[in-house]
């Protein structure tokens, strides 16, 4: 049987902020513009390698 890790998850907005060192303004703002979040029952989770890809991906630049 294959244990899962879930050391990667991240559990409430102030895990999320602090991980991502946001503030609340900020962290909201970013779920606006698609920041990979989910609020379940008044609980956000995130995993913290789709939040590094995302803001890889927002944050590269256009110029080659």
């Amino acid at each position: 049987m294959v244990e899962k890790s879930y050391t990667n998850l991240l559990v409430g907005a102030k895990q999320i902020m602090e991980y991502l060192n946001l503030s609340r303004t900020s962290f909201y703002a970013m779920i606006k513009i698609g920041m990979p979040t989910r609020k379940i029952h008044g609980q956000w989770y995130a995993h913290k390698n789709n939040l590094d890809r995302f803001f890889e991906k927002i944050t590269k630049s256009e110029k080659t």
